[in-house]
């Protein structure tokens, strides 16, 4: 609920993994949350430009429009270390870093956006490196208010 009125209905589950708003991705849990104009659709696939680079996500049911501005959010545990065929990659200097033990979290500034990422591994971070992360197109969330 978002001032009296219901924003989405749903399991946790259902509401974590396919928030329907800015509002519902922020609520529950962490989410990365940008905007940026749609660039291309084609068979349910968007490409929206960014301030920090291309973004491909798929939404099938989308009715978004070349020229459209879109707001879209994924979860900081869907980014990961970029391979060379990986999508959606992101370019991006490390500001900050936590090491929990089983993952590390990250605080990072790509294109003057600042964003999360929760990585799995045992790499030792420090501020100012580089790094170089991806979203599967497949989390990235179009978000319809």
């Amino acid at each position: 609920m978002n001032r009296g009125r219901i924003e989405q209905i749903g399991t946790p589950h259902e509401i974590y993994l396919h928030p329907r708003t800015s509002f519902v991705a922020g609520f529950i849990g962490l989410a990365n949350i940008f905007g940026g104009r749609v660039a291309s659709v084609e068979n349910g696939r968007l490409v929206v430009e960014t301030a920090f680079g291309r973004i491909t996500i798929i939404d099938k049911d989308s009715a978004a429009k070349v020229g459209e501005e879109v707001r879209f959010s994924w979860r900081p545990e869907d980014m990961t270390l970029a391979r060379t065929d990986s999508p959606n990659r992101i370019k991006a200097t490390i500001m900050h870093s936590i090491f929990m033990g089983r993952a590390t979290d990250l605080f990072i500034d790509a294109g003057g956006q600042r964003m999360r990422a929760v990585t799995s591994n045992a790499i030792e971070y420090a501020s100012g490196d580089p790094i170089e992360l991806s979203i599967d197109e497949k989390s990235v969330r179009l978000l319809r208010g």
